[in-house]
């Protein structure tokens, strides 16, 4: 790619797995990804705009994989005046597709960089919607679209989702499904040690002692994000309950301790002292929250308390085991690069 091609502009990145299922299954992300380009091309004329699909793979699923990339090609068409870029990755993580993808912004001079899960569906012009909202605040910070959660068919992925609804999770800043963040605050690549990117980016974004702590990590409500609730079985909705759990302690433990409280208190259990937040409407309401929120906390405080002991026996955690079907065992090696218009 040549150096500063896109300055001031927006590289956009799919983060998909050859695991993911028969091609078939890809072909609806990568529509609306071309789709959506199309909108912001319209709305945008003068901002500079490419986009990069990350195929990830594993063992012998290279040849799938760039099979694949060459029928994404083939599906955009509907974005012409947007480049693509291909790349071919070996990893059972998201965050190595990400850094390649954060090191081309880099090199193409972009402003900015969005990335989107594969398992999403966005409003009509949502990417637009948000560089409408990143360039109000100066092109400063992350912005996300307001996510709306559908759960999938099975019977634990629906208990997650009405859990969900009864906590009101921590949605009052951007998420890793669907986010847009100013390229200086990633540039160089998110750390290794953390497996959670949204993580990340709110830590390092977050101004506890600001008068608005949340000043550069903004949600837009006229762009929507659909996404599905929890996993497909039960060992998986553990596995990622657990994931989301070693993150914070993480997250809590790398970043200064006025950082560490507010998220603590402010994002991650929010309203779980004195009592529920003031706003549930009815006491019996407003106690079952609390009730599930405490419920969470234990899970919390129990991790806390494994890694502790772990600590304390000389048996640490190595990786942070990764949630979802297929399960993807992480690698650290990266199997190709392969740029396409």
């Amino acid at each position: 790619m040549d150096e500063a091609a896109f300055k001031g502009g927006l590289a956009v990145v799919l983060t998909t797995f050859v695991g993911r299922g028969e091609w078939r299954s890809q072909t609806q992300p990568v529509s609306m990804l071309a789709e959506q380009l199309r909108s912001f091309r319209a709305a945008w004329p003068d901002v500079p705009v490419f986009a990069v699909i990350a195929m990830q793979w594993q063992a012998d699923q290279e040849p799938e994989a760039h099979a694949r990339l060459r029928q994404c090609e083939s599906l955009w068409t509907a974005a012409p005046s947007a480049r693509l870029l291909c790349i071919s990755v070996e990893a059972g993580r998201k965050l190595i597709s990400l850094n390649c993808a954060i090191s081309l912004a880099e090199r193409a001079g972009t402003r900015a960089i969005l990335w989107i899960d594969d398992d999403v569906q966005l409003s009509d012009g949502a990417i637009a919607t948000l560089w409408k909202t990143f360039k109000q605040g100066n092109y400063r910070g992350a912005v996300g679209p307001t996510k709306i959660g559908r759960p999938r068919k099975t019977v634990s992925s629906k208990l997650v989702h009405r859990f969900k609804q009864r906590t009101t999770p921590a949605t009052n800043y951007p998420h890793g499904c669907c986010l847009l963040v100013d390229l200086d605050v990633v540039r160089g690549g998110i750390p290794w040690e953390y497996a959670s990117d949204d993580g990340y980016v709110c830590f390092e974004l977050l101004r506890p002692e600001s008068k608005n702590p949340l000043e550069l990590l903004k949600i837009s409500p006229d762009a929507v994000c659909f996404h599905e609730t929890g996993a497909e079985s039960w060992y998986d909705n553990f596995t990622r309950i657990r994931r989301m759990q070693l993150n914070h302690h993480i997250m809590i433990a790398r970043y200064p301790d006025v950082v560490g409280r507010y998220y603590f208190r402010a994002i991650l259990f929010r309203g779980l002292w004195p009592i529920a937040d003031r706003a549930d409407a009815g006491e019996g309401r407003r106690m079952v929250r609390w009730w599930l929120k405490l419920l969470h906390f234990m899970l919390f405080l129990s991790v806390g308390i494994e890694l502790i002991l772990r600590g304390l026996i000389g048996r640490q955690l190595r990786q942070v085991p990764w949630g979802g079907s297929p399960r993807l065992v992480p690698s650290g090696r990266e199997a190709g690069v392969s740029p396409q218009v």
